[in-house]
Parts: structure tokens; sequence; C-alpha cells
């Protein structure tokens, strides 16, 4: 982030142009809301957008085609996507569009998103409870079991090789074998198969011996 004084000019006329008058909403804004308002540049195509607040990631800008005032949530909790978002979204109401700035409008579309992000937050933690209480247990199996057959807990990772809270693993006893996976939504889908690869004779005294517990 930097503070609206912190900004300095590019070689590219157009888009300082852009980031200028930014900058100048920035101000504007400042001056309706008791709110935190900070620039956060994206260093990849050196373009400005406008955060408010220090408790909710909430993005502002003005849409220049639609003649009016956006706002936005900037979140990126754990679990949570788009679907989450909408189904929160229906337990309040959204307020009217802005085509001119004034201090109840901005203000009633700030309080809306905090009160969405605040279930969010809620959210998101309960689905990581959920899946650190899933993953103590399957270690707390694998470790007990004992089984030196094919067993696994994996994290995945995103393209910038960092975890990306995803997991799978397997546990495998005798011919039996677990599997699950978690999914960057916090879903944990689990499945108990049989094992019939690898196994010497015939099926059906396999299926005889396993039903008996003695494979």
């Amino acid at each position: 982030m930097i503070t609206l004084n912190e900004y300095k000019k590019t070689d590219n006329e157009y888009q300082d142009k852009n980031n200028i008058d930014t900058v100048n909403l920035a101000k504007e804004l400042e001056k309706l809301t008791n709110e935190d308002i900070q620039i956060k540049l994206d260093l990849n195509d050196n373009r400005l957008s406008i955060m408010i607040s220090n408790d909710t990631p909430i993005n502002f800008r003005y849409l220049e085609y639609q003649k009016q005032y956006s706002f936005g949530l900037w979140q990126h909790l754990r679990y949570i996507n788009y679907e989450d978002i909408k189904k929160i979204e229906k337990n309040y109401t959204k307020p009217k569009n802005i085509g001119v700035l004034n201090a109840k409008k901005v203000n009633d579309w700030i309080t809306y998103y905090k009160k969405i992000y605040q279930d969010l937050v809620k959210e998101s933690q309960e689905k990581q409870d959920k899946v650190n209480n899933f993953l103590t247990n399957f270690k707390r199996v694998m470790t007990s079991l004992k089984t030196e057959e094919y067993t696994y807990l994996r994290e995945g990772k995103n393209w910038n090789d960092k975890p990306d809270f995803t997991y799978s693993g397997m546990i495998t006893k005798k011919a039996i074998q677990f599997h699950f996976e978690i999914n960057n939504n916090g879903y944990i889908s689990q499945k108990i198969d049989i094992k019939t690869y690898g196994l010497e004779g015939d099926l059906l005294d396999n299926f005889v011996k396993l039903s008996d517990n003695k494979l």
C-alpha cells in the first residue's frame, strides 16, 4: 500500500492520468468517511486502486462507462469462494448505486461490506477448524495403524510453489484403502476402496478372506 502523497509519476502519460484521477478520487473519498483510505499499486501494470478500511478490504472505483461509483470486497480468505460471497450477500440489503458521491451513500456501502466480510471471516474460520480437526484425526489414525503399505499425506502448492491449503492423503491397510481430498473451498471428500491389484489367488476367495478379516 502507498499513501495519497506517495505516488510518483511514470513515463506513461495515459497511465499517469488514470492514476492521478484515482489519487484525486481517493482524496475526495477521504472527506466523506472516517475510514482509512489507502492506495494500492499493482506492480505488474503500475495501476492504482483505492482500498477502504483497516479491518475490511473494500475496493472503490469509478466506472466511466456506467457513470457510477462501485464498491467491492478485495478478500483472500482461506476456503472462501465466489459462491460463499453471493450466499452471504443475500442476507443483507444492497445499497443503491452511486452516481453522485455523498457521505451517507458512501458509508452505507462500507457498512454493507463490513457486515458481509465479518460473516465471511466467521465462515472461513469454521472451514479451517473443520479441516484442521480432520487432518489431526487422519495423522492420528495413520500413526496408530503403523502400516508400511502405501500411505501418504500431501499438501498442495500454487503456481508460486507456496502452500494453497489443499490436501490429499491415503492409508492402506492390507486390502483396504482410505483416500481423501480437501479442495480450495475446504470441502473434504472421502472414500474407502478395496485394493484388488497385487492380491494373489482367486478374487472370490480373497473376498471371503476379507469378509472374515483374514486378508
